[in-house]
């Protein structure tokens, strides 16, 4: 039996899938949940949310994060094979940032939903 503070290890189907995203994704704990990260390696990074389950069909979370700290958006209710297309797009968009894009606490000011990405998984 565990505990509410135990995180359940991937299940057979993240791993797959983490596999199938690529050698530059990466299984990891955050906030007591087994995630799918991506490091962009220009100070952003992207966790892939709700993929340790054995279902296919069940939609993920996308989160862009500046640094470890600085959530930029979401991406909610993205179909699995989505996934690599909707973070390639969100790596494009980091590229974008500039840091006029931040207010003066460090607060991302800028629409994650810009024109430049219609049709995208949608806002929530």
């Amino acid at each position: 039996m565990s505990n509410i503070w135990t995180v359940p290890q991937p299940t057979t189907h993240m791993r797959q899938l983490c596999r199938e995203l690529g050698p530059e994704y990466i299984i990891r704990e955050l906030d007591l949940e087994r995630v799918i990260y991506r490091d962009f390696g220009n100070g952003y990074n992207v966790e892939i949310s709700a993929a340790n389950t054995s279902s296919k069909r069940k939609p993920v979370n996308l989160y862009l994060w500046r640094g470890e700290d600085r959530k930029i958006g979401s991406r909610l209710r993205v179909p699995q094979d989505s996934i690599h297309e909707e973070v390639e797009r969100l790596r494009a968009f980091t590229e974008t940032i500039l840091p006029e894009d931040f207010d003066e606490h460090g607060f991302f000011s800028r629409d994650l939903y810009e024109k430049n990405h219609a049709g995208s998984a949608e806002k929530r």
